[in-house]
């Protein structure tokens, strides 16, 4: 099998491709992304173009006509193609000009950051050579650590340690190379040596609250206090680093302490040490703040300044695409989730947003790529682990979704959306206990959600726990009243307490909220059935059929609703569709032969009960039915025949031979049956045992005379067929259940950019400058990007 996504082979038979992790079945997963709608740049383009040629058409028509002694019309055309050519020009002198000027900035600080780490780490390395001493160690480290060698320069700060260095540039950066890999337990470690030896610094407190931030832990509100604490020692430090004030309002942010933050954010607005990228960071932060506080609107105004700001904000460009979707713009949230990608291809939120955006739109296949490449980016961030755990949940690839979740727990043990995701899976693996006890925490975690109490009383109706699953159930739908899906499980759960009635009006209520659920139709009509209502129930049985031509189930109900009223053509034709599609539906073989059967074409309705008796063995009625369609058969054939000796007659007697068979199976299971012990009394006569015969009928009259009497000489000649009737519906059998739901998918409103970053304690004068022009560098990078947009 070849995968569409990324041409690997997989597999035969695989449902998730190793390469890319999409999945290869077909369904919703497999739609791909709506085309791109025309960019908001190339609108204003257009318009502007269009204005210079309406503008140029007046000037021609007025003055270049009489310049040039031309007619009003030629005048006319040459002013608007004059015009629009202008613009055209200008525009695109415009977008040269600046792109060549971005990347010949862009390629003048890549040279000289080179030149500079190049020619230290020489040096460094150089002075080890003659000298090996502590500070060579740590200022190499250094020039590993800006050139992004993170393992280098952690091995390097490792050598100096073991040289005796301990001063605190060593611990801070040390800690910084550490954060950089992952390792934010150790990294705290270090960051609170460094400031414990020397608190005049701002770096190692500004540090310290971002690694406590970064880990876990953060949820937790004394982590939360100490994080705060850390920070506002930098802040009292150095209050001219916009920064600082950022890495504070987030932490209030945190603490739910919304308005502080936004006061926070607006000091690093106003710092003297502010420029546009870093005011576009605080606006951005600001909007964080405020869609933390419930105000959509306001985060959305706060995002569009970040962005008037700077235009390249890449994680601004995201947050507002996030904004859009949740308002209901599904295609330019996309759009603006697509450009944000284009600016920032490397941000791990960016990227875990835009396949938010793709699942939001049905593209989950392409979500799941998105989902990938932002574990790659930072395989520190949750979202994305949850969100691939929620897609292979709900397509049933339940070992992949765990593996999945289970790092989602270890980097957000507090999400009850995660904890949900986890209940489901040992709901399917019928684990009740463990699912329960994690819905639990997911309740204690988060109180009330709708979607939490629901599936716990999934998991009591389950095990039998009815009154305590329907008050779950219920609590549910009051909170949620809009959730078709919660009054589904209520009238599942009341056909388990043969509520039948009170199911009905469930099932009736969710068709109310969503009519497009096929499920809910095939419901309410197996409710319909057992309150009598035939033709309705061939109604919704219809509209399920209509809505979902592949719900197999239908058939057969309908064929059922069709005998019930004596309909026996229209019922044979539903059921042998049924036993097409539901090939291992035992009782749909017994149905279609008896209705066969009741119709005398016995041939067929042995073919049917043969395949019943193949599916299972442990009813009588099964063989019985087999048998006597086998004796019918004999008698059929016997009518052809002319002689004892012919073909025919020897065929019959082999027929009820066969049904002899059947019988001694039913009466194996059913010792005491009388008619089981009538029936096979004749099929003796028949197979020309009458001795046999004679036995049987007397076991009939020792066993109940009342009965040997009823049938007196009809014992004898006609086989009692009075028990071959329909199989009644069972309706806990084929109501459809609705699947237990995931919670939705989750995004990330990111903060700016400067609050990723590590401060570095440098003492060597050459390499103090290169973590700015690093950061110049990306913001040209992106504004390359955004050129394009």
């Amino acid at each position: 099998m070849i995968c569409s996504y990324c041409g690997a082979r997989t597999n035969p038979g695989a449902v998730v491709c190793n390469n890319c992790g999409v999945i290869l079945r077909a369904g919703d997963t497999e739609k791909r992304l709506p085309k791109p709608a025309v960019k908001r740049g190339s609108l204003v383009r257009i318009a502007a173009i269009a204005v210079a040629a309406i503008a140029g058409a007046i000037v021609g028509k007025l003055m270049i006509g009489v310049l040039l002694h031309v007619p009003p019309a030629a005048g006319t055309a040459i002013g608007a193609v004059m015009g629009a050519a202008l613009v055209y020009v200008v525009s695109g002198a415009k977008f040269l000009y600046y792109s060549n000027l971005y990347r010949t900035r862009h390629a003048f600080l890549q040279s000289r950051i080179r030149n500079v780490l190049s020619s230290s780490e020489q040096k460094y390395e150089k002075v080890l050579e003659k000298n090996a001493t502590a500070e060579a160690r740590l200022s190499l480290a250094v020039a590993h650590l800006l050139q992004d060698e993170v393992e280098k320069s952690v091995q390097e700060f490792q050598r100096a340690q073991k040289m005796g260095a301990k001063e605190p540039p060593f611990f801070n950066n040390a800690g910084v190379a550490l954060a950089r890999r992952g390792s934010i337990p150790q990294s705290v470690e270090m960051f609170q040596r460094a400031s414990s030896l020397n608190g005049h610094h701002g770096e190692p407190h500004a540090n310290l609250a971002h690694a406590i931030v970064q880990s876990a832990e953060a949820v937790d509100e004394l982590n939360t206090e100490r994080a705060l604490a850390e920070v506002q020692c930098t802040v009292e430090i150095d209050g001219d680093k916009p920064i600082y004030h950022d890495w504070k309002g987030l932490i209030l942010c945190r603490a739910k302490k919304y308005d502080l933050a936004i006061d926070e954010f607006n000091k690093a607005i106003n710092c003297p040490g502010y420029t546009k990228f870093t005011r576009a960071d605080a606006h951005n932060n600001i909007a964080v703040a405020l869609f933390m506080k419930g105000d959509i609107r306001g985060a959305m105004t706060e995002v569009q300044s970040a962005l008037r700001l700077d235009p390249s904000h890449g994680r601004a460009l995201s947050n507002l695409g996030v904004l859009t979707l949740l308002q209901g713009n599904a295609a330019t949230g996309l759009e603006t989730l697509q450009a944000a990608r284009k600016l920032d291809p490397k941000s791990a939120p960016v990227r875990n947003n835009l396949g938010y955006g793709m699942c939001r739109v049905g593209a989950v296949n392409e979500g799941i790529r998105e989902f990938r490449e932002g574990i790659l980016l930072d395989p520190g961030i949750f979202e994305p682990y949850y969100n691939l755990g929620k897609i292979y949940i709900d397509a049933d690839v339940l070992e992949v979704a765990e593996r999945n979740l289970v790092r989602a727990m270890q980097l957000n043990s507090q999400s009850w959306e995660t904890l949900v995701a986890m209940a489901l899976i040992r709901l399917h693996q019928e684990q009740m206990d463990a699912a329960l006890e994690l819905l639990t925490d997911a309740n204690n975690i988060s109180k009330k959600q709708p979607l939490t109490l629901a599936t716990m009383g999934i998991c009591h109706t389950r095990l039998g726990n009815y009154k305590l699953a329907a008050r779950l159930l219920l609590e549910a739908s009051e909170l949620d009243p809009g959730n078709s899906e919660f009054h589904a499980h209520l009238g599942w759960l009341y056909i388990h307490e043969d509520s039948i009635t009170v199911a009905g009006e469930r099932f009736s209520e969710a068709i109310s909220i969503d009519s497009k659920i096929p499920e809910y139709h095939n419901n309410i009509g197996l409710c319909q059935i057992s309150n009598g209502a035939y033709d309705a129930a061939l109604t919704s049985f219809r509209k399920c059929e209509s809505l979902n031509p592949d719900f197999t189930k239908t058939h057969y109900h309908l064929g059922y609703v069709f005998a019930l009223q004596k309909n026996l053509d229209l019922a044979v034709k539903e059921w042998e569709q049924t036993v097409r599609v539901e090939g291992a539906f035992a009782d749909g073989h017994v149905n279609l032969g008896v209705a066969y059967y009741q119709k005398e074409n016995y041939d067929k309705a042995g073919v049917e009960f043969r395949r019943v008796i193949g599916l299972r063995q442990d009813r009588m009625e099964d063989f019985s039915n087999l048998a006597l369609a086998l004796s019918k058969q004999g008698i059929s054939i016997r009518k052809a025949s002319r002689t004892k000796d012919d073909a025919k007659w020897k065929e019959s007697v082999e027929r009820h031979k066969q049904a002899l068979d059947m019988f001694d199976r039913a009466l194996a299971l059913d010792p005491k049956n009388v008619m089981l012990h009538s029936n096979r009394g004749l099929s003796c006569f028949f197979a020309n045992r009458p001795e046999d015969a004679m036995q049987e009928w007397a076991i009939v009259s020792k066993i109940d005379p009342n009965y040997a009497r009823k049938r007196e000489k009809k014992q004898q000649s006609e086989f009692d067929d009075s028990a071959v009737g329909f199989v009644s519906l069972n309706l806990l059998d084929r109501v459809a259940t609705i699947k237990p739901r995931t919670a939705d998918y989750v995004y990330q409103l990111s903060p700016g950019y400067d609050t990723d970053s590590w401060d570095l304690m440098i003492d060597d004068a050459a390499m103090k400058d290169i973590p700015e022009l690093n950061r110049q560098s990306r913001q040209l990078e992106r504004s390359l990007q955004a050129l394009t947009l």
